[in-house]
C-alpha cells in the first residue's frame, strides 16, 4: 500500500495516537470474533437447521475463513486508490450487516453463503488497518503498536468461544451472530465520528494491473516479508488453534477451557509489553520500497 511515510507531508489527524490504536486493535477483534464465537455453538446450529452431516458443521468457519484469504487481497487496492477511511468503514458495515442477516437465517445453506460473503467483505479489518499504523507512525513506533494490535488479534480468538458460549446460554445461538451485528454498528458509527483520512491525495494510486503485480512479486521476492508471513501463520497455527479447539474437540473439561484461555491470553499480552521497543525496522529500506511502489 501506498504510505505517506516517506515524505513528511501528513494530513491533519485530530484523532489521537491511544485513541486511534484502541479502535485499529476493536476493529481486527471484530473480525476475529466473528471467526471463533461461534464454535461453541455448531452442534445447536445443526440440530435447528437440520444438518445430518456433522461434518458440514465445521464450514461455518471453514468458508468465513476462505472469504477473508481472498478478500484480503482486495481492499489494499481500494484503500490506495480511494483512502483508508472509505474502505475500512466498508469493511465494519459489511460485517454488522452479514452478521445480521446470519442471525436472521432459517436455512443451513443460505448460512454458509453469508459466512462465505461476511468473510470476502470483512477482509480489509486487518489489511487496511496495518496501512492506517503506517501513515500515521513510524520506526520504533509503528512496530511496537503494530505488536500491540496484533497481540489483540491474537487472544480475542482464545476469549471469543467462552463469549460465545455465554451469549448462546442466554439468549441461542443467533444472538451470537446478533452481538457481532451489533458491536459492528458501534464500531462503523466510532470510525465515522472519530477517524479522519490517513492517506494524502498525492500519496494515491491508480488502481493498475501492472503496479498490483510488481508489487506482489517485489514482496515475495523479500525474505523479510516472508519470514513475517511465515512466523505469523505457524504462531496462529500451533498458538492458538489448538487451544481454541480444546473447546470444540470434548478433549478438555468444558469448566476448564475458560482458565486455560485465560491464562495462555494473559501470558502473550505480558509477552507483548515486556518488551514494547524490541522491533526495529529500518527507515532507508522503507522508504525505498515507498519510492519504488510509487515510481
Amino acid at each position: 500500500m501506498a504510505s505517506p511515510a516517506a515524505s513528511p507531508i501528513k494530513l491533519p489527524f485530530p484523532l489521537s495516537p491511544r485513541e486511534l490504536v484502541v479502535m485499529l486493535a476493536f476493529s481486527q477483534a471484530l473480525q476475529a470474533l466473528a471467526i471463533d464465537a461461534i464454535l461453541p455453538a455448531l452442534g445447536e446450529v445443526s440440530r435447528e437447521l437440520a444438518v445430518t452431516d456433522p461434518n458440514r458443521q465445521q464450514l461455518v468457519v471453514g468458508l468465513f475463513l476462505i472469504g477473508i484469504a481472498l478478500g484480503s487481497l482486495i481492499p489494499g487496492t481500494l484503500a490506495d486508490r480511494f483512502g483508508r477511511r472509505p474502505v475500512l468503514l466498508g469493511s465494519v458495515i459489511s460485517c454488522s450487516v452479514i452478521g445480521g442477516l446470519c442471525a436472521l437465517s432459517r436455512d443451513f445453506t443460505m448460512l454458509l453463503v453469508l459466512r462465505f460473503l461476511g468473510g470476502l467483505l470483512s477482509g480489509g479489518l486487518s489489511a487496511v488497518g496495518s496501512a492506517i499504523l503506517r501513515d500515521r507512525f513510524e520506526g520504533d513506533r509503528m512496530a511496537s503498536t503494530q505488536s500491540l494490535i496484533f497481540v489483540v488479534f491474537m487472544v480475542v480468538p482464545m476469549l471469543a468461544p467462552s463469549i460465545g458460549q455465554g451469549v448462546m446460554l442466554l439468549a441461542g445461538w443467533r444472538w451470537i451472530f446478533g452481538v457481532t451485528a451489533l458491536l459492528g454498528a458501534a464500531m462503523g458509527l466510532w470510525i465515522t465520528l472519530r477517524l479522519p483520512e490517513s492517506l494524502a491525495a498525492e500519496f494515491r494510486q491508480p488502481i493498475s494491473f501492472q503496479r498490483i503485480f510488481g508489487s506482489s512479486r517485489e514482496v515475495l521476492l523479500c525474505r523479510e516479508s516472508i519470514g513475517y508471513v511465515l512466523a505469523g501463520s505457524l504462531t496462529l497455527l500451533f498458538g492458538i488453534d489448538p487451544i481454541v479447539s480444546l473447546r470444540d474437540n470434548g478433549d478438555v473439561a468444558p469448566q476448564g477451557i475458560p482458565d486455560v484461555l485465560g491464562w495462555a491470553a494473559y501470558a502473550l499480552v505480558r509477552a507483548a509489553l515486556s518488551e514494547p521497543g524490541s522491533a526495529r525496522r529500518p527507515r532507508a529500506s522503507r522508504r525505498s520500497v515507498s519510492r519504488r511502489a510509487r515510481g
